[in-house]
């Protein structure tokens, strides 16, 4: 959409006597809009429109009261002013509810997205709302998954998750989930490259932007999501930490900063000279998308002719590994990853390469020199006994 169109809307706006605020905001969630769709890079569709108010009940936590307005804006813009005919329909009360419940409780966006979008699948699949449907649709959808859809433990439990709390908090109906159980989930170790791998990895990179990125997920063990949120005040380097804020379970914590890693972070803002975000995306005002990151994590992937499956939470897993290996004490680790137990640490003792190393098969064992043992056979013992 262009400028022209957007004053076209507003003159239309004012000659039906429009007050001057309300078209601001009218033109305001028009630009919001159209900056939104050309993240997803595809053809406008009706999904659109559902999914941009999702956005902005999650992320830009508006009232259900502003939402309206919106679709009004849309509409106008869209089927007044262009004279396409969308179906815009406002998001469902239903939903509405459920999000609000989860703000409430201060769910991070992450799992908000997740949940809703769960419950989405589950009522396409039964073609009902799920407020219509109980414990036998709830147990069937689950067999499906199981059997059918071949999911994952993770993804199953992820369903069962989201259902116990629509149905326990959004809809007050535990009778609904009372015998919904979680699957048991595999356990898998996480691959793990070695550190000449990693450099050569990165190396791959040519963008100076993305390439900071996945130095910072290895060099200081970053998740994805807590390395493209992070501002340029979080660097401090007269300490030497990086300063992490709200990361996974709502927690700060410092993580060390390296004198090779803050190199590369120079080296980056002399170029970008980013202001707030350390990372800021290109089309909107907020931090770079973390699914542009995976795909350029991909084709270095590919151009390092690394054949295992690397993800940018592999380099995470790379950084707790290699730290172990060095002779940092596993506790040390924890604080710095930011777990919760110890026991989601303990996974990389049954990867690290110096206890495995250090261990010798009994194949490599020399065998005893002949008539150096210290045990007397079964034959000799009777012997001696007798000559006694």
């Amino acid at each position: 959409m262009t400028d022209p169109d957007i004053q076209s809307m507003i003159s239309a706006l004012e000659v039906q006597d429009y007050p001057p605020d309300l078209i601001d905001r009218y033109v305001k969630y028009v630009r919001g809009f159209i900056r939104y769709v050309r993240l997803t890079m595809r053809p406008l569709s009706p999904e659109h429109f559902l999914s941009y108010q999702t956005h902005l009940l999650i992320d830009e936590k508006v009232s259900a009261v502003a939402l309206m307005e919106v679709v009004s804006a849309l509409k106008f813009f869209y089927c007044a002013t262009l004279n396409k005919p969308w179906k815009i329909y406002p998001i469902s009360m239903l939903r509405i509810r459920m999000i609000e419940d989860m703000r409430i409780r201060n769910f991070s966006p992450h799992t908000i997205r997740n949940y809703t979008r769960r419950i989405a699948q589950f009522a396409k699949h039964c073609g009902r709302s799920p407020h219509l449907l109980g414990q036998e649709d709830v147990r069937k959808f689950l067999v499906y998954l199981s059997s059918e859809a071949k999911a994952s433990s993770g993804i199953r439990n992820a369903f069962c998750s989201a259902l116990r709390f629509f149905y326990n908090v959004t809809l007050d109906k535990p009778d609904v989930v009372g015998r919904v159980v979680s699957a048991k989930r595999e356990k898998r170790l996480p691959v793990i490259l070695s550190k000449e791998q990693v450099l050569e990895f990165l190396a791959q990179v040519p963008n100076l932007k993305y390439r900071a990125i996945l130095t910072i997920c290895y060099g200081a063990g970053l998740r994805i999501a807590e390395a493209t949120h992070l501002k340029v005040s979080d660097i401090d380097s007269v300490r030497m930490v990086l300063n992490i804020h709200q990361g996974k379970g709502k927690k700060d914590r410092t993580v060390p900063l390296s004198q090779n890693l803050l190199r590369i972070l120079r080296e980056y803002w002399l170029v970008a000279r980013p202001k707030d975000w350390l990372f800021p995306s290109s089309l909107t005002e907020g931090p770079i998308c973390t699914h542009g990151v995976q795909r350029v994590c991909l084709k270095a992937r590919k151009r390092a002719g690394i054949e295992k499956k690397v993800t940018v939470h592999t380099l995470r897993h790379c950084f707790a590994t290699h730290l172990l290996d060095a002779g940092t004490n596993i506790r040390v680790i924890q604080v710095l990853l930011g777990h919760a137990t110890i026991n989601s640490t303990q996974i990389y003792a049954h990867v690290s390469t110096t206890a495995l190393l250090s261990t010798v098969s009994p194949l490599d064992t020399p065998l005893p020199k002949a008539g150096g043992s210290t045990t007397a056979s079964p034959a000799k013992r009777t012997k001696q006994k007798q000559s006694a």
